[in-house]
C-alpha cells in the first residue's frame, strides 16, 4: 500500500492505492465493501453522486464527485487512478483514466464541479500507481493523437530505440494544471505497476485482476 505525501495531511479524507498483497488485510475489507465505483468504461464522464443512491456502481461513468461522507473505489491494471480533493467546500473527487480518458477530456470535466471558491488553491490531487514511461509503448496512432492535442511532445514521450513511450502522469498533471490546480498541490506517488511484481498489470501479464484504490470523504 502506498499512499499520497500530500492527501496523508488533510485529515478529512482517508485514501488507500492498495497492492495485490493488501487485500486479504482486514482493514480495508470494510472500506472495499461499503465503496461505490464508477462503471469504467473509458469515457470522460465525470458523475456527482446522490446521497439517496443505492447502487455500488455508476453506470457509464468513469469520475465521480462526493460532497459527503462516502468511500470511492477506483480499479486499475495500468490505467491512472486519480484523486482530487477540496477543502472549502469538503469534496472528493476519484478518476479512473487511461490514455483514452486523457485524450478525451476528463480531467477537463473536473471544472464543472464547483471546486474551491478561492480558485482551486485548497484542492489537491494525487496520481496512484500506474503504468510508466519506462514501460508503456505505444503505437504511432495514439502517439499522433497527443500531438494533436498537446503543446509539444517534449516532457510527455520518451523515445527509445525509435519507439514511443507515453508518459500518462505527465499529461494528467498538464492537464489538472491547466483546469487550475497549482503544481505543488498534485503528488504522483511514482510506482509503476507494470515494473512492480505487487501490483496487477495488464501490459506485463494480461491478467483480469485489478488494483484497488480507495478514498473516503470522513465525517464532519
Amino acid at each position: 500500500m502506498v499512499q499520497s505525501k500530500i492527501l496523508k495531511k488533510i485529515p478529512s479524507v482517508e485514501h488507500y492505492f492498495l497492492n495485490r498483497r493488501d487485500y486479504s488485510a482486514r482493514r480495508y475489507n470494510g472500506l472495499i465493501k461499503k465503496s461505490v465505483s464508477p462503471e469504467q468504461v473509458h469515457s470522460n464522464k465525470v458523475v456527482r453522486m446522490e446521497k439517496n443512491f443505492r447502487n455500488k456502481i455508476y453506470t457509464g461513468a468513469d469520475g465521480l464527485i462526493a460532497d459527503f461522507p462516502v468511500s470511492l473505489l477506483i480499479k486499475t491494471a495500468d490505467c491512472l487512478p486519480v484523486f482530487i480533493c477540496n477543502r472549502n467546500p469538503q469534496m472528493i473527487i476519484a478518476l479512473h483514466t487511461g490514455w483514452r480518458g486523457l485524450l478525451k477530456g476528463i480531467i477537463d470535466n473536473i471544472k464543472f464541479s464547483k471546486l474551491d471558491k478561492s480558485g482551486l488553491s485548497g484542492t489537491f490531487a494525487a496520481i496512484g500507481p500506474h503504468i510508466r514511461s519506462c514501460c508503456y509503448k505505444v503505437e504511432n496512432d495514439v502517439f499522433g493523437k497527443f500531438k494533436k492535442l498537446l503543446p509539444s511532445t517534449v516532457g510527455f514521450f520518451r523515445n527509445i530505440n525509435n519507439d514511443k513511450y507515453l508518459d500518462l502522469s505527465a499529461v494528467a498533471i498538464f492537464q489538472l494544471v491547466s483546469v487550475g490546480l497549482a503544481p505543488e498541490n498534485i503528488d504522483d506517488v511514482a510506482v509503476c505497476t507494470s515494473c512492480d511484481p505487487a501490483y496487477y498489470s495488464y501490459r506485463r501479464d494480461k491478467t483480469d485482476y485489478r488494483n484497488f484504490n480507495l478514498i473516503k470523504l470522513k465525517n464532519g
